[in-house]
This record gives C-alpha cells, sequence and structure tokens, in this order.
C-alpha cells in the first residue's frame, strides 16, 4: 500500500470508532496514535521558517510529515493537513501548497474527518522561490501612497496568491510589507495612539506603519470593494480623531483576479485631482511636455496647480498630487499618464487609483474628444474651438517669440481642460 492509502485506512479506522463532530485536534491526536499501532512513521507539527526575501517573518508547523526522510524508509514525504469540515475548499488546499513550498515537498494531501474522511491531493505550485537574502537598496524617492502600492504589489507577487489562505495571512503580509518597505528605503515604526476622555485613556488604535512625514498605513484583506469602503471609513475616523498628517489603507485581495489597492484617506470623501498635459508632439518620443495642469477637490475647497518650464519636475508634481484619493483624466490611460511617466518618471496611475472618464463617457454612448463631449452634456469654455494644435502653436509662440499673451491663453485653455473634467464627472455621476 502506499503511504497515502495507508494514512486513510487510520483515518477511516479513527472515524469509525470517535465518529463525527469533534474539532480538528481530537483527530490528529487519534490519528498520531492510530498511525503508531500501524506501524506508519511520522512526524508531527513540523518546524518550518517562512521567508519573504531571505529575511524570516514567521515560525510555523505542519500538522503531519508522513515518510520523514530520518526514518531511511526511501520514497518520497508526503505533508498531510488535516481539517474537520464538511467540504475540502480551495483555501484548504492551497494552505497545503504554502507547507508544501516552504519545507519542499513535492506530495501533499488535506483530509477531513466528517461523515465520510475526504481526501483530496494538491499538486506543489511549480514556481521557484529565490531563497537568496535580498539587500537594501537606496530610496526610490516616490510619495508613500506609491511606495505603498509598490511594495504591496511585490509582496503579493512573491507570495502568491495560495499564502492569502494561510489562517494567519494577516500577520505575515503586514511583516513582509515591512520588510519590502526597508528594502526599498522606508522606514517606520509602529504606534499605538490612546482616546482620551478628560485626560483619561477610554480605548486606543495601534498602526502598523507610521512614517517619518507624519503620514500612517494600516493593512486589511478584501473580498468585495464594499470591505474597502467601509475599512476606509475607519480609518478616516481615526485620521480626524488623531489630527493625522495623511492615512493610506492597503487591501489585498483575497479573490485571484482582483488587484492590490492602496486607498489615501482623507476627510470629506476624498481627495480628487483632474490632470490633463499640454505637449508639442502626441508622440512621446518626438514631443515635448509643456504643461501640467491639476485641478484639485478637496472637502468643498479647489485648488488650480499648473507646472511648467522650471516648475515641471517630478517633485513638484508628486507635492501637488499629495494627499489625493481619486485622480481623473480624458484619455489619460493612454496619452496624457504614459507621456508623464516618459519625460519625469512617475508612473501615476501605479501611484494613484486613476479613473478615465472617456470610457466612463464610452459606456454612456458619448463618443469622441472631450470637447465634443463636454458640448453634449452642455458644457462651456471661454476657449471654444481651440485644441491640442492650438495649444502647442501657443506654446511655440511664448517660447520662440516670448509672447506673454500665448502663455496666458494657453494656461486658461488648460485650466478649462481640467475644471471641466470635474463638471463631466459630476454629469455622469460616477465616483
Amino acid at each position: 500500500m502506499t503511504n497515502l492509502e495507508l494514512v486513510t485506512e487510520a483515518a477511516k479506522e479513527v472515524l469509525g470508532v470517535l465518529g463525527q463532530g469533534y474539532k480538528e485536534d481530537v483527530y490528529e491526536e487519534a490519528l498520531a496514535h492510530e498511525l503508531r499501532l500501524k506501524k506508519v512513521v511520522y512526524e508531527r507539527q513540523r518546524n518550518f521558517e517562512l521567508l519573504y526575501k531571505g529575511y524570516s517573518i514567521r515560525l510555523n508547523r505542519a500538522d503531519f510529515v508522513i515518510n520523514p526522510l530520518w526514518a531511511g524508509q526511501g520514497g518520497k514525504e508526503l505533508v498531510l493537513e488535516l481539517k474537520a469540515v464538511k467540504e475540502i475548499n480551495e483555501g484548504h488546499k492551497r494552505q497545503a501548497q504554502v507547507y508544501m513550498l516552504s519545507l519542499n515537498i513535492d506530495e501533499g494531501v488535506v483530509m477531513s474527518f466528517w461523515d465520510d474522511v475526504l481526501v483530496e491531493q494538491v499538486t506543489k505550485p511549480t514556481k521557484d522561490r529565490d531563497l537568496a537574502v535580498a539587500q537594501p537598496r537606496p530610496a526610490s524617492g516616490l510619495a508613500v501612497p506609491a511606495l505603498l502600492k509598490a511594495s504591496a504589489e511585490e509582496v503579493y507577487r512573491y507570495f502568491g496568491q495560495e499564502f492569502i489562505y494561510r489562517e494567519d495571512a494577516k500577520d505575515v503580509f503586514p511583516v513582509a510589507l515591512g520588510v519590502e518597505l526597508r528594502l526599498r528605503g522606508c522606514e517606520f515604526t509602529e504606534s499605538k495612539r490612546a482616546v482620551l476622555y478628560k485626560g483619561h485613556s477610554v480605548t486606543s488604535h495601534d498602526f502598523e506603519f507610521c512614517f517619518s512625514d507624519g503620514s500612517v498605513a494600516e493593512t486589511t484583506f478584501y473580498k468585495k470593494p464594499e470591505k474597502v469602503d467601509e475599512e476606509s471609513e475607519e480609518l478616516k475616523f481615526y485620521k480626524k480623531a488623531f489630527g493625522l498628517r495623511a492615512a493610506c489603507l492597503i487591501a489585498f485581495p483575497e479573490k485571484e483576479k482582483d488587484e492590490v489597492r492602496v486607498v489615501s484617506v482623507w476627510p470629506g470623501g476624498g481627495v480628487r485631482a483632474y490632470i490633463d498635459i499640454e505637449t508639442t508632439d502626441l508622440d512621446r518620443a518626438a514631443g515635448e511636455l509643456t504643461l501640467v495642469g491639476i485641478y484639485i477637490e478637496n472637502d468643498g475647497q479647489t485648488e488650480l496647480v499648473q507646472l511648467y518650464e522650471d516648475s515641471l519636475t517630478k517633485d513638484n508634481l508628486l507635492a501637488a498630487l499629495e494627499g489625493t484619493d481619486r485622480l481623473y483624466s480624458y484619455n489619460g490611460a493612454d496619452f496624457d499618464l504614459p507621456f508623464i511617466a516618459a519625460k519625469l518618471g512617475v508612473d501615476l496611475a501605479d501611484a494613484y487609483r486613476h479613473r478615465d472618464l472617456m470610457y466612463d463617457c464610452w459606456n454612456r454612448n458619448l463618443y469622441g474628444g472631450q470637447k465634443k463631449v463636454e458640448m453634449k452634456l452642455g458644457i462651456s469654455r471661454e476657449t471654444a474651438g481651440m485644441d491640442g494644435a492650438d495649444a502647442a502653436g501657443l506654446w511655440n509662440d511664448y517660447r520662440s517669440k516670448g509672447n506673454p499673451d500665448a502663455l496666458k491663453l494657453l494656461l486658461r485653455y488648460n485650466a478649462e481642460d481640467v475644471q471641466n473634467l470635474a463638471r463631466i464627472r459630476r454629469k455622469l455621476g460616477v465616483g
């Protein structure tokens, strides 16, 4: 008989004697005794060190390893993960995969004690894990939301989806994220903040990550977007209660097709920024980025920022967008944001939650460029009739001839572009 057949036979004997209804640890203890009676060699609760890029983040144990190598019986080891559930689901199997990967054991099985002994064999994931110790590198200079998103995505990529199903995932992922942040040159501390009533502490709140710029961050896991919204509201409350400069929620997905999300949390429903650029050519390789316009809405207040000439830098752009919860554009996914990435070296689509309103317009049968859509929606502008080619001509007139009126008109044209993006969003009724 194979090792799996021997273990299954022993498990059926245990269930036949004990019956259904006990907790997992009871069946584990009984199975260990039955395996001894049947002279099946095993190792219980084998320790292994869970590593992230060569850094230890947690010690773990597998329920059983059948036919351990030290027994000298030949053949392969088998990871056995026990459950006491009606149905073995994908999460249970993926938990076994974690043990198989971490222990480098090729064979695995999940076994559950219910009205019968359920058995599901598990395939070891084919990916290799590099256990070399990663070396810290200089700070990237990214704004905190962008750094958090890049770091969280790297942790999620490194571990893979199966690690989400670990019972201790809520501990493993934040610790690994801390390692990744420090590898990227970002230092942080943990912090417990007390809620005071007339000087008396009535409760407290723990922040997982507190950064030198005064911002904080927390992690969560979500299956539905509503979970992210709910926890964002809670974090918004604590940000206001403690007078924090900024706060971010890092949300790891529990479903394979979802993405890591980082939400910047602000009172008043979040900071919205609308962005539009002016260039000398549609081709990123041949064209020059001449002007970046940003229109900001924050808790009933608005601000217009226009960066050009010496002010048009990566640092100034990130400073203008600091605290932004949502970034809006029109055709920005294909034009504005890639152009900015090519010229300034910052990927705004990666740093912020970006919504391209052009696709929302398409979903409502509103086609054409931004100006055409504005006309269909009844939105007016003083610079009606101008387009991108005219804007390029104005820039050339300003730079070659020093014409201040050309610059003034260009700035007004760009201002209407970003301000009307806000009007389009409200007309469409999108968040």
